[in-house]
């Protein structure tokens, strides 16, 4: 009973730092994307005005 108790906490634990990475690494794109339409709307600004 012990040891299928273990194997669930490891297997819940393991499930759970899936999920962290997958939303680390959707932070990270979307970061990124957010980025790149500033940099985009701040080079379409410095257009303009020239």
């Amino acid at each position: 009973m012990h040891l299928r108790h273990v194997k669930v906490k490891k297997a819940l634990l393991g499930i759970i730092l899936l999920f962290d990475i997958v939303t680390l690494g959707n932070n990270v794109v979307k970061n990124l994307e957010a980025l790149h339409v500033i940099e985009q709307s701040y080079l379409q600004m410095n257009k303009t005005s020239e």
